[in-house]
């Protein structure tokens, strides 16, 4: 029995077992922390992409707008399904909290409620609802006038 007590061999091989899985839990939520850091910065960039062409567009085509920023941008770093960008105007800042607001981009001179959301989590398949990572962008722009200036 005293021998039994004072045999040291197998003692490593349970520290392992037992620390392990917490390693490996540790370096995967590092990795997925870092992920998201970086697809957060891309999202932004898009949401300004899309403002700012939808925005020289005077509003016209927002959908195709949409669809080649997401594609240049958002290519290869998570599925394009779980974006959802949608865009809400109205001649007058207020209507944009109300629902008076028309939902697209807008006509000439239309203040634009920009919104983007993005399921981005890697394990967000694996976790229930309420521990998913989704992150929401709102925008907000003024589509530009069509300035004709006649020179005569």
């Amino acid at each position: 029995m005293i021998n039994f007590l004072r045999q040291t061999k197998a003692s490593v091989a349970v520290e392992f077992a037992l620390t392990a899985p917490l390693a490996v839990l540790l370096l995967a939520a590092t990795l997925e922390t870092t992920r998201i850091q970086i697809v957060s910065m891309i999202l932004e960039r898009s949401a300004y992409d899309i403002a700012y062409q939808s925005k020289v567009a005077m509003g016209e085509g927002f959908e195709n707008i949409v669809a080649s920023v997401v594609a240049k941008r958002l290519n290869g770093v998570f599925s394009t399904s779980d974006i959802i960008v949608t865009a809400t105007s109205s001649p007058y800042p207020d209507e944009l909290l109300s629902q008076d607001a028309t939902i697209g981009a807008g006509a000439q001179g239309d203040v634009v409620k920009l919104n983007l959301r993005a399921e981005i989590g890697v394990f967000n398949k694996l976790v229930p609802k309420p521990f998913k990572i989704v992150r929401y962008i709102n925008f907000y722009y003024i589509n530009e006038i069509n300035k004709m200036v006649d020179n005569d």
